[in-house]
């Protein structure tokens, strides 16, 4: 019998693993945006998007959910989606088939897409950051930076100080072991920080947080301040603006 070894993700097998999650039944359930994606958006879009005319970019929109979220709130952006995975973006052209104008979605190349540079007003990856290896993800970052105007934003949103072993499994095929969400690292609001800055990006808020209805926040708090619940807030959700030309921050 082989010996227990780590998947090393590259592209092609995130995007395997990413075709396989879009098609099944449960596909809408799973993705973190389903449940999550009107809270992101009411949270930050007043502040990345502030004209009719801004330019939204779903950076590893996954099956769209996200982006029929953001139409659903504010209809006058102009709103597009790039990922990894031809299936899923084949599942995002039916859950966005009904909005028109319909998002421009196309599937990324490791991770260079086809817009030119400058383009969007405001980036949103949602989930993403902990799933790449340090070459994709660094390429994936200098791309968004390279599509975003100066002064644009970019907003992220990942799990907060994860324990990747709690879900880490073993295939008893090939005794390949792997985070059952394809997670590879874990983010602290500092690490996450430190890592955007060195991409030219300038910190607007990034904080550990919960997602869920404000009643629901406000008992989660009290029990934490109570010291009757323990547990950390689940997610981070940070807000970067890309320096303008001329080095400073528009």
């Amino acid at each position: 019998m082989p010996a227990s070894h780590e998947i090393d993700w590259t592209p092609d097998q995130v995007a395997r693993f990413w075709d396989y999650q879009s098609k099944r039944p449960s596909a809408g359930d799973n993705y973190f945006s389903t449940g999550s994606g009107i809270p992101v958006a009411k949270r930050t879009l007043a502040r990345v998007a502030r004209s009719a005319s801004s330019r939204i970019l779903d950076f590893g929109c996954g099956t769209g959910h996200f982006l029929a979220q953001i139409a659903s709130l504010r209809p006058d952006l102009q709103l597009y989606g790039v990922d990894f995975s031809s299936e899923s973006i084949q599942a995002a052209k039916e859950t966005c088939a009904l909005l028109e104008p319909p998002p421009d979605l196309r599937v990324m190349t490791g991770a260079s897409t086809s817009w030119p540079n400058q383009t969007f007003d405001a980036v949103y990856s949602l989930e993403v950051v902990e799933h790449l290896s340090t070459p994709l993800l660094d390429a994936m970052v200098t791309e968004i930076r390279r599509l975003l105007k100066p002064g644009g934003h970019l907003v992220v949103t990942t799990p907060n100080d994860e324990d990747l072993e709690q879900l880490h499994t073993c295939c008893p095929n090939c005794q390949s072991t792997f985070h059952i969400w394809q997670h590879v690292r874990s983010w602290s609001p500092e690490s996450l920080n430190e890592y955007m800055t060195t991409f030219g990006f300038v910190l607007v808020s990034a904080r550990a947080t919960e997602l869920r209805p404000i009643r629901m926040r406000m008992l989660l708090w009290i029990a934490r301040a109570a010291r009757i619940m323990k547990s950390r807030p689940p997610r981070i959700l940070a807000i970067y603006r890309k320096k303008s030309a001329d080095g400073g921050v528009s």
